[in-house]
């Protein structure tokens, strides 16, 4: 059988009104609906012209077609979703007239629209294989029931969505949404702290998520669910980089949004988690259960207390194992004591029911517990609360320390060099580049000087890499391309990362052409030549590494600088046997 992916055929949106810019902004309102509908990589989309749709929209699942009329003051948009094998409408959306300018469409509506449209996709596909022998399934087919399954929040469910994958991977073993599925599965149960199975979901969520990445880079789910996992192995920056390209990849999916709201909170990124769990809402208000929970702790780490205990009180029980503590500490902060420890024994009631059974030292374990694995990037709004705690207990908290079992390594063995991180090793044959990393390894934090890495002098013959006006030239465009994303609007995501791009190459190419004195560098001069030779030689050393681990790799391209000066830079001391 083949995995088909089901293709989604989207007619340009009509135009009818008396506004000369109407045709012009329905087609780009046509084209952000292909690019937000393209992010959902269970779908093929295509577009047809009206005038060949005819003849070629049989080559489809289904077809959306839309229409904005503009009368006087007032903007009407509707859109159709078609099943094409019957020619039935399953699902038409209309704004209900409270649009007062086009504008508005673009900049409000259109990612509830693919939001919705998704959503109804997904039901109607699902109303349609109940109907059919489960023999006859496409891989996307199995992918869409286990979703389904996963969606029920138990083990047993979880265990169910792990056979429906199995099956897609049968069907199509380079299905990375399957890998992805398999990798959720087990994210569920580890997120929602299936603790006698912790460390087991977690290895399964990290493995499969990897796995699906290796298939598909772009795939959202898989970036988000590894980027969640680095995060509470206290990887912060290559969390980020995951975390964040997980949010590139798709702004329209509110679970993909809820999840990367809640790890931004450990990074004390407190504004922009606010702004995705707002952003989550509106795209799934008839759910706000699986979002208030989320809002009530951005809102306590921002130490507004009042408005935490408003948004997420009645949620207490819906919440994880440790987040009535949010409310226990929103009350302590506004002095109503009773409520506090109301909700503190909440927790402790939680904790000896899913977590631990000792009885006997249960408020110690706990506080201890929350400690210990909530990954924050930088101090809590807990703390004071925490040591309230300690001091009407008498708890003494130990400081979580690094895991002793896992050593990190970058040593040379004879002829290759034995790589481990994370609990993961590896082997890579010797080169400079290798030589080059150990040395920055063994000198963390400080700049060394490309030169001292290359080990020797080489012949000087200088040419100018540069000249003083083409160099004016690039700085008046930076000041011209700061100006343009100042003023950006958070819709313009195309225009603004391809305006990030422009503006990364230029700072690139002038920092290849100026040296640290800001005078413009001499090529074939000895510390040019140096740069050159030891920033590719590491470059090359790193491109080796991320084939054999990943992992480290993420790490060390994050961290290591180079130059005139190379570096490398940890955010926190990482003991390295070298």
């Amino acid at each position: 059988m083949e995995s088909e992916n089901i293709t989604i055929v989207v007619q340009p949106i009509e135009g009818h009104g008396a506004n000369d810019s109407l045709p012009i902004f329905c087609k780009a309102l046509t084209a952000d609906l292909i690019t937000e509908l393209a992010q959902f990589k269970q779908f093929l989309i295509k577009s047809r012209s009206a005038d060949i749709l005819t003849s070629l929209q049989r080559e489809g699942d289904y077809l959306v077609q839309g229409s904005i009329t503009q009368l006087g003051n007032e903007v009407n948009l509707n859109i159709h979703l078609t099943r094409l094998r019957d020619d039935s409408i399953v699902w038409a959306y209309r704004n209900g007239g409270n649009i007062t300018s086009i504008q508005q469409v673009q900049q409000q509506m259109i990612g509830n629209l693919v939001a919705s449209l998704q959503q109804q996709l997904d039901l109607d596909l699902l109303n349609q294989i109940r109907k059919r022998n489960v023999t006859d399934f496409k891989a996307y087919e199995y992918w869409l029931y286990g979703f389904e399954a996963l969606k029920k929040g138990s083990v047993t469910a979880d265990e169910e969505a792990r056979v429906y994958f199995t099956k897609a991977l049968q069907i199509d073993p380079n299905y990375s949404l399957a890998y992805s599925g398999m990798s959720l599965s087990y994210f569920n149960e580890w997120s929602c702290q299936v603790w006698d199975r912790w460390e087991l979901n977690q290895n399964g969520a990290k493995e499969w998520a990897m796995k699906a990445l290796e298939l598909d880079p772009d795939n959202y789910i898989a970036n988000m669910i590894l980027g969640r996992v680095l995060l509470f192995e206290h990887c912060f920056q290559e969390s980020e980089i995951y975390l964040r390209k997980g949010l590139r990849f798709n702004r329209s999916d509110p679970f993909n949004l809820i999840q990367i709201a809640g790890a931004f909170i450990y990074l004390n990124y407190l504004e922009e988690a606010e702004d995705l769990y707002k952003k989550a809402l509106l795209l799934n208000p008839e759910h706000e259960e699986k979002y208030h929970p989320i809002g009530a702790y951005i809102y306590f780490e921002q130490r507004d207390f009042e408005k935490s205990i408003k948004t997420g009180e009645r949620f207490v029980k819906m919440g994880w194992v440790d987040y009535p503590v949010i409310m226990a500490a929103s009350y302590f902060y506004e002095g109503n004591l009773n409520q506090s420890n109301h909700y503190w024994k909440q927790y402790l009631c939680n904790f000896s029911e899913r977590i631990s059974r000792d009885r006997v030292n249960l408020e110690s374990e706990a506080l201890q517990w929350m400690i210990n694995l909530n990954p924050y990037r930088y101090k809590s709004a807990f703390q004071p609360f925490w040591d309230y705690i300690c001091n009407k207990t008498g708890i003494v908290i130990i400081k979580p320390e690094e895991d002793l079992n896992i050593s990190n390594s970058f040593q040379k063995e004879e002829h290759t060099w034995k790589l481990a991180y994370l609990g993961k090793e590896a082997h890579l044959p010797h080169s400079k580049g290798m030589l080059d990393i150990a040395y920055l390894l063994k000198n963390a934090g400080e700049a060394i000087k490309a030169e001292v890495l290359l080990g020797g002098q080489v012949r000087q013959t200088t040419v100018e890499l540069t000249d003083k006006e083409a160099l004016l030239n690039i700085k008046s465009r930076l000041e011209e391309i700061e100006a343009l994303l100042a003023d950006a609007r958070d819709e313009d995501m195309n225009e603004t990362e391809s305006l990030k791009r422009e503006y990364d190459q230029l700072t690139e190419y002038i920092s290849s052409v100026l040296d640290n004195k800001g005078r413009i560098r001499v090529k074939g001069s000895t510390s040019d030549k140096a740069r050159s030779a030891v920033t590719q030689r590491i470059r090359s050393a790193l491109r080796k590494i991320e084939q054999v681990h990943p992992e480290l790799y993420q790490h060390l391209s994050s961290t290591i600088k180079t130059g005139n000066y190379c570096s490398y830079q940890p955010e926190k001391k990482i003991d390295w046997d070298l």
